[in-house]
């Protein structure tokens, strides 16, 4: 045995023994004995056979070993050259030591549970001197440093992440780490309503989720599934629904609604000996339609119109404009018809109201200058009776109540409060916010 082809710095891992076997005799070598050792443990010896003529050399693989880090000695030595003993032994062996390096702890740190489309950095251990070479499944390097990695996911599933560190020996390791890439949900919603003073009806439409949140763009939100909201203002409305599903994943939608105003409905009467002529004060919306209720029966469609009563009596006269997009409005007041004269002012009596707008609730006063039959309720904008807040005889005075929005379950919009007397209609507009 002449050397060893193994080099003297090794990582860890498995090597082929290697030995240059040279015939330092005067006869044709054909076959011999190599036996090794590392340290002290004797490995399995290896049998040569072939045809080496005198002062020729061959390479010979003997076996394989693996290494741990550390320091070895690699012992080789030869016996029965041609099956007979060797008359020079001094010939026959060879050492090597070698030091073996470990090779680096390779890892990786960083998040294993993720949503498509989202971005995470992970890192490797970093160990002085080393390099690293980033690989990626199922996504898209945004940007890698020596040591870290930034990563956009882009396939859902189970995809991984694996690097490859050199270190300063030139020892080699990898590591992997699987993620799992969830879907994101598909957040929708649709509603229904566009009229000023209505409750619009919202409509979650998403895919698998948890409601997260409404925005309804006027400062309101919600975290109800399909909640109702009602505008006080007309205009465009940035609404927003935020969604979240059970992996953490979100996703949200912005949808612009448009809130029309209401037609003005107010109207002014003239006329005298019953016969009256009703005329809307803003006439200028040809496309809406103009409903009179007149009070004793009869009705009556267009922004001018004619109507003659039978008899003296106190009238409530109402005005109901619905444009072309279907939002109604409605304004009504007392008409006292009296020896064909026309009285539509009583005074004395007053109403008030305070806050207004109001939230939790809301402060009533009237007044009556006599003793009357009176109701005193509340009516939304397509002329429903919501409450009735008083109802019977009072005497002359000052009254003063209060309205819990709570307790009657009075949701935003706009109401008309109405106070009926014997004489003549009320009516004030009170605002309902959240």
């Amino acid at each position: 045995i002449d050397s060893f082809t193994l080099k003297k710095s090794l990582c860890e891992g498995t090597d082929s023994i290697n030995v240059k076997l040279v015939n330092f005799g005067n006869d044709t070598l054909k076959n011999v004995t190599i036996n090794w050792k590392v340290n002290s443990s004797v490995q399995t010896s290896y049998s040569w056979i072939g045809t080496l003529t005198p002062g020729a050399s061959a390479i010979i693989p003997i076996g394989n070993c693996t290494f741990k880090g550390g320091t070895y000695t690699v012992y080789a030595w030869t016996s029965s050259p041609n099956g007979v003993s060797d008359s020079n032994p001094m010939n026959d062996s060879a050492a090597l030591k070698i030091v073996v390096s470990a090779n680096p702890a390779t890892s990786i740190n960083g998040s294993d549970s993720l949503c498509l489309n989202s971005q995470s950095s992970y890192i490797a251990a970093n160990h002085k001197g080393s390099t690293y070479t980033w690989g990626l499944f199922g996504g898209n390097k945004l940007n890698s440093g020596n040591d870290t990695l930034i990563a956009k996911w882009t396939l859902t599933g189970l995809d991984s992440i694996n690097v490859v560190e050199t270190d300063i020996n030139g020892c080699v390791n990898s590591a992997k780490r699987n993620v799992k890439v969830f879907p994101n949900p598909k957040a929708d919603f649709s509603w229904s309503g566009k009229c000023l003073g209505t409750p619009l009806q919202f409509n979650d439409k998403s895919s698998a989720h948890t409601i997260q949140g409404w925005k309804f763009g006027d400062g309101n939100s919600s975290a109800l599934d399909s909640p109702m909201h009602t505008y006080l203002l007309s205009g465009n409305y940035p609404v927003s629904l935020g969604i979240r599903s059970d992996k953490g994943c979100a996703d949200s939608m912005t949808k612009t609604i448009i809130i029309r105003p209401l037609a003005d409905a107010k109207w002014i009467a003239t006329g005298s000996n019953f016969s009256y002529y009703f005329n809307a004060v803003d006439s200028s919306n040809i496309s809406a339609n103009y409903i009179w209720q007149f009070g004793d029966s009869s009705n009556g469609n267009g922004y001018h119109v004619n109507h003659t009563y039978s008899k003296t009596s106190n009238y409530e006269v109402r005005l109901m404009v619905k444009d072309s997009a279907g939002c109604m409005n409605s304004f009504d007041s007392s008409l006292s018809i009296t020896t064909g004269i026309a009285q539509n002012e009583i005074s004395g009596i007053e109403l008030n109201t305070f806050p207004n707008p109001f939230s939790s609730g809301i402060n009533i006063q009237f007044s009556i200058p006599l003793g009357t039959d009176l109701k005193l309720s509340i009516y939304d904008l397509k002329g429903v009776e919501v409450l009735v807040l008083a109802d019977g005889f009072r005497n002359a005075g000052k009254y003063e109540l209060y309205l819990d929005a709570e307790k009657y379950n009075l949701r935003s919009g706009i109401y008309i409060l109405k106070l009926h007397t014997d004489d003549a209609v009320f009516h004030n507009r009170i605002i309902k916010v959240d």
